[in-house]
């Protein structure tokens, strides 16, 4: 079965707000897929980044573990400890033989979206 028929359903709507990139053209995407009786929001950001054999890893690796790479990370504690938004927020480096992208993540209830 398609991946097309198995999606048919869902209502979205698209706009150009956020990076999506194709080669070395840069487009702006946002995708937003609405569920009305959803209890909570799935929120992904996420940008095109350097590869692991490229320039300043080891900066990036740290400014991961700082923003967000950890339970402890600046993204978590605000999102988390001080607004009670989430359970749990975090971002990630992940790298591909030919690519990588920088992620952040995190579930919020709708009433916080």
């Amino acid at each position: 079965m398609k991946l097309n028929d198995l999606f048919a359903d869902l209502k979205s709507s698209t706009t150009l707000n956020a990076p999506e990139y194709y080669g070395n053209e840069v487009k702006k995407k946002l995708f937003i897929v609405n569920f009305d009786d959803a209890h909570q929001t799935e929120i992904r950001i996420g940008c095109k980044s350097p590869g692991r054999n490229e320039y300043n890893i080891f900066s990036r690796q740290l400014l991961n573990t700082i923003l967000g790479g950890q339970y402890s990370s600046r993204i978590n504690q605000n999102l988390r400890e001080r607004k009670g938004f989430t359970y749990g927020a975090s971002s990630v480096f992940n790298y591909w033989k030919n690519g990588a992208f920088f992620c952040v993540t995190t579930s919020v209830n709708t009433a916080n979206t």
